[in-house]
C-alpha cells in the first residue's frame, strides 16, 4: 500500500489563488466566471471559511486534473 502524496503549503496557496471558491470574511462564494458569484455557505468565522475554501479548491483542482487524463 502506497502512502498518500503530501500537499505543500505552496501548492495549496496556488490552488486557492486560481480556484473558483473564495471567501469574503465569513461568507464562502463561488466565482461563476461571468462577473457574478454565488454564495455557497456562511460560516461562523473567517478562519473556518478559509479552511473550507481550501478544501473545495483542492477538490475542484483534483477533479479537473482527472478529467485531463
Amino acid at each position: 500500500m502506497s502512502e498518500p502524496a503530501a500537499v505543500s503549503t505552496v501548492y495549496v496557496e496556488m490552488v486557492n489563488e486560481e480556484g473558483l471558491y473564495f471567501n469574503e470574511d465569513n461568507i464562502i462564494k463561488k466565482d461563476l466566471q461571468n462577473g457574478k458569484s454565488d454564495i455557497i455557505a456562511i460560516c461562523i468565522n473567517k478562519t473556518i471559511a478559509k479552511d473550507i475554501i481550501s478544501g473545495l479548491n483542492l477538490l475542484y483542482d483534483n477533479e479537473r486534473r482527472l478529467e485531463l487524463e
